[in-house]
């Protein structure tokens, strides 16, 4: 498939066919988003909840601003897809895991920030990769992930676990508030 548009052999929609879909549900959400909740982006209608009863009638002044602390998947489950793309707000997706970062590119504008987020500033080895039954999946390492439990239950899915180690710096949420993005911007 060329030009930006799905192949009809694959089925998989291009990054504009997304965004026209995604465009499409917004103002489906924003029409009427009591009857549309089981719609919204969030595992268990975060964004549902905060837009119908904070946001929907008292709009941050200039726009609203987020800062997602372990992003993961850009739109599935996502507590802030909604309010970038439907209202466009802008913000930071703080997300260590780069297996994520390609689909933040195609259809997010937040700026990810590589990083994992502790209590102190350090550096931690992850797992990142597949797994078979959580798909797209990162772990801390040496922070109460028994690896050896996760290979054991993937064998009962008869696959391996596809991963590979990767360093990355953790910083404070503190710093992650003091990054540029954030200067000047009220964060409750």
């Amino acid at each position: 498939a060329g030009g930006g548009r799905s192949s009809r052999r694959s089925g998989i929609a291009s990054p504009p066919e997304i965004r026209a879909r995604l465009q499409a549900l917004c103002r489906r959400l924003l029409r009427d988003p009591e009857h549309s909740s089981d719609l919204f982006f969030s595992e268990h209608n975060q964004d549902w909840f905060l837009f119908v009863n904070r946001f929907r009638d008292h709009p941050p002044p200039g726009g609203g601003f987020y800062v997602d602390v372990g992003s993961s998947y850009p739109l599935t489950k996502s507590n802030t897809a909604f309010f970038d793309l439907c209202l466009g707000w802008k913000g930071l997706c703080v997300e260590p895991n780069p297996v994520y970062y390609s689909g933040y590119a195609e259809l997010r504008s937040c700026k990810v920030v590589p990083h994992c987020v502790l209590g102190n500033h350090s550096v931690v080895r992850m797992a990142v990769g597949f797994t078979p039954f959580q798909g797209l999946a990162g772990h801390v390492l040496g922070h109460g992930y028994n690896r050896n439990s996760a290979v054991q239950l993937s064998r009962g899915f008869r696959s391996v676990l596809r991963e590979r180690e990767v360093t990355v710096e953790c910083l404070t949420l503190a710093e992650v508030l003091q990054l540029p993005e954030v200067a000047g911007r009220h964060v409750d």
